[in-house]
């Protein structure tokens, strides 16, 4: 079948404008899935700063600390561990139930980063629960 030049150009005219219409679909996508993952981390960072700053005065009053750190994880609807130089857990906020992790060892980058005085986020993919984001924020004692 031939068509004339006047049909290939609007047909080619329309192609292109279709391909740079998913060209910029694209880029914009991608745009505000950046920016919602950034405001995300903030809104993590924010977060983890009320815990460690909650908590900060009463770590050698452990009764005290697992009620705030349970309070706080409800409110946020967010897991809450407490980890030790040592990498070890000492308190989460899921204690008691299958998938708990007190006494337990985690190695995550953004825990040794947090050792090391940072703060740091970062988005994994999980086989259970679709992506999550692992947070870590330092908690400075006052001397």
């Amino acid at each position: 079948m031939k068509f004339s030049l006047r049909v290939r150009l609007v047909l080619s005219y329309l192609m292109l404008i279709g391909f740079l219409a998913l060209a910029s679909g694209l880029l914009l996508f991608n745009y505000f899935t950046r920016e919602y993952e950034d405001q995300y981390r903030v809104n993590t960072f924010s977060q983890g700063s009320i815990v460690s700053n909650s908590i900060r005065n009463h770590l050698d009053k452990p009764s005290i600390v697992i009620e705030e750190v349970r309070e706080l994880s409800r409110q946020f609807n967010s897991r809450i561990l407490i980890i030790d130089m040592g990498n070890r857990v000492i308190l989460d906020s899921q204690n008691g139930q299958p998938n708990d992790l007190t006494d337990g060892i985690v190695n995550h980058a953004e825990i040794i980063t947090a050792l090391q005085g940072n703060s740091s986020a970062e988005i994994y993919s999980s086989p259970d629960y679709g992506e999550v984001m692992y947070s870590a924020i330092p908690i400075f004692r006052e001397e």
